[in-house]
């Protein structure tokens, strides 16, 4: 049997009383802030889902404090969405898309720096280079995360990983690296070239985009709540209220970021 505290009348769960004065423009700006750090498809696949699923459970949930503004406004949240994305929006979307991609980008650029780290001694034995051909796989400067810089390195040590091809394909799982070497370069100017597209997403327009995200997970949010309050001795049903799928995107996107940045791997 279904347990709800009482809510006051006039009330919504999580919300402020329906009638009351317009957000304050401190309270959008945390909304903004709020959808700013979250991708832009997590959220609609999110949305689609806990649409979906508040569907399915309306009665309990609505038993439990949740209204029929708050259905409606999640629909529309996410058809304004939508529509942002296939107009004004599109380059803003396309900007982050393309920033993701730089990021996997440099990331794959570091794993291959240590692969050819580590590969190199034992290859150089089975290769004809000199010690000018090494030294050309050690960067003049840190690398870090600079896709500048990683583009340059890779440019600079292409003739020696050229050399040293045969002799590493042991260490590359059969594969050439002189390959995965031209790959990355081709990728990283492509994401660079991509990047570009920033400049026409006008603030206006990436404040309009975070806004409506950040409404959107405010009431994702609530409406998990409600479900948590509706089904306390279901423990199946109360954990399908849940932002698993936004997580799962947040992780694509920032567990790159939140890697330990060794010194080893900065200086190639």
């Amino acid at each position: 049997m279904l347990y709800c505290p009482p809510f006051r009348e006039g009330t919504t769960a999580g919300n402020a009383p329906r009638g009351s004065k317009q957000m304050s423009f401190e309270e959008l700006e945390q909304l903004v802030r709020k959808g700013r750090a979250e991708p832009t498809k997590g959220i609609i696949d999110q949305t689609e889902y806990t649409a979906g699923l508040t569907a399915e459970k309306k009665a309990a949930l609505l038993d439990c404090g949740l209204t029929e503004e708050q259905i409606v406004t999640l629909g529309s949240l996410r058809d304004e969405l939508l529509q942002y994305i296939g107009t004004r929006g599109a380059a803003v979307v396309s900007a982050e898309e393309a920033t993701r991609e730089e990021e996997r980008c440099v990331d794959l650029s570091k794993r291959h720096f240590r692969q050819l780290r580590l590969a190199t001694p034992m290859a150089a034995r089975k290769a004809a280079v000199t010690e000018t051909d090494l030294k050309r796989l050690v960067p003049q400067v840190a690398v870090g995360r600079s896709t500048i810089r990683i583009i340059e390195h890779l440019t600079n040590s292409r003739e020696t990983v050229a050399k040293l091809d045969d002799a590493l394909k042991p260490y590359f799982r059969g594969e050439s690296a002189l390959a995965q070497h031209d790959a990355l370069r081709a990728g990283l100017l492509a994401a660079q070239r991509n990047q570009e597209t920033k400049a026409t997403a006008t603030p206006e327009n990436t404040r309009a985009l975070h806004l409506i995200k950040g409404r959107l997970l405010q009431l994702i949010e609530d409406i998990n709540r409600i479900g948590q309050i509706a089904f306390p001795n279901e423990a199946e049903t109360s954990s399908r209220f849940n932002k698993d799928i936004l997580l799962r995107a947040r992780g694509n996107t920032r567990s790159k970021k939140s890697e330990t940045k060794q010194t080893e791997e900065d200086k190639g």
